[in-house]
């Protein structure tokens, strides 16, 4: 059976981090309009995680198609806030209920670019695509995004809109324009940003999984 290549990736990263006492990991919710960025670092030996950056790239609604896709890629052409260990990108998946924005594979296509524009932001890093049901599976936004929350130790509130906003925001979460200027998050964007959390926050799970069993190896030997 063919290995993931995200597995790959997870296996690559805990084989480059074995030894440190923390792991930063990046999550990519990618959007032709509001692309979402956020590192969560876990500590070892406290065994937290915690949310130390955040990026939201905006596109204006007035641009679409290959439009968008450009001036989005255009704004993640820039270095990342942080270098991660590692970063897993949301890939795009051909659903065959739902609405028709995600049954039709031309609709994807779009984000698809975008995605990969995500995966060239960390140039460098140890980097994967994840579909959704991967990572999230058919969990919905608010009981996904509450979860999210409650594992980064976050206090939040859940709007009408169906999604959670935190209570206490860090610091090192703001909004890019297109014009490059930097913005602070408004609540609106959390409703991408804790998605991307999310993805993060899978990705390490999945790395202290795999770091398990490598220790399980060594000690039957």
């Amino acid at each position: 059976m063919r290995i993931p290549h995200w597995q790959k990736v997870i296996q690559e990263i805990e084989e480059n981090t074995r030894d440190d006492l923390s792991t930063l990991i990046a999550g990519v919710d990618p959007d032709t309009h509001y692309t979402s960025v956020a590192y969560v670092n876990y500590d070892h030996p406290t065994r937290d995680y915690r949310l130390v950056g955040g990026q939201v790239f905006k596109v204006p609604k007035k641009k679409s198609g290959s439009e968008a896709v450009c001036s989005m890629a255009h704004s993640l052409a820039r270095p990342p806030l942080l270098r991660p260990d590692g970063a897993f990108v949301e890939d795009q998946l051909v659903r065959r209920g739902g609405n028709s924005r995600t049954k039709n594979p031309q609709n994807l296509i779009p984000l698809a670019q975008v995605a990969g524009a995500c995966a060239a932001h960390f140039r460098g890093v140890h980097t994967a695509m994840v579909q959704a049901n991967d990572w999230k599976g058919s969990v919905g936004k608010v009981p996904n995004q509450s979860r999210t929350c409650e594992v980064l130790g976050m206090e939040f509130e859940v709007k009408d809109a169906g999604y959670c906003v935190p209570l206490c925001r860090p610091q090192e979460c703001y909004s890019i324009g297109e014009d490059g200027r930097e913005s602070d998050v408004r609540p609106s964007d959390w409703h991408h940003l804790l998605d991307a959390a999310g993805i993060a926050i899978w990705a390490h799970k999945k790395l202290i999984t795999q770091r398990t069993k490598v220790r399980f190896r060594k000690r039957s030997r």
